[in-house]
């Protein structure tokens, strides 16, 4: 009888079973031997298998703790760059203790267009407003003479 006519004998093995029982030379009646070796052999299968995934498992998560070891790294280098630079930062705004002056009510730097009307007459203003400014902080550092 072929091994797919044997009871308990799952199907997908029946060509298996058919090749062992040809390969031993066992007869129809020897369905104890078979259905045995049929046991031994999907049994060894399923250790091979069992093995070889936990192998590649075994490979996969070593792979991926490198990789994280490797993030890790850089997230410390990074957080060490990342506090020197507020160090750096903080000792040079400590240092310069430079008076920030008067805030502006303007968002942006307010100047002068070249499109504007009148610019050239406007310039002309500013360059003599400069001037007088300039004068006038001579005249407050120089004493004046006796």
């Amino acid at each position: 009888q072929p091994a797919a006519a044997l009871p308990g004998l799952d199907p997908a093995m029946a060509v298996l079973g058919d090749k062992i029982r040809e390969l031993f030379g066992l007869g129809e009646l020897d369905r104890e031997i078979l259905v045995r070796i049929e046991r031994e052999v999907v049994a060894s299968a399923l250790r091979e298998m069992n093995e070889q995934l936990e192998r590649t498992t075994r490979e996969h998560r070593s792979e991926a703790q490198e990789r994280i070891e490797l993030l890790e790294r850089r997230i410390a280098k990074l957080s060490e760059s990342l506090g020197m630079t507020e160090a750096e930062l903080q000792r040079v705004m400590t240092a310069k203790s430079i008076d920030p002056g008067v805030a502006s009510i303007y968002k942006s730097v307010q100047g002068l267009s070249a499109t504007a009307v009148q610019a050239e007459l406007k310039k002309t203003l500013m360059s003599k407003i400069f001037e007088a400014n300039v004068e006038l902080q001579k005249q407050f550092k120089t004493p004046p003479s006796p």
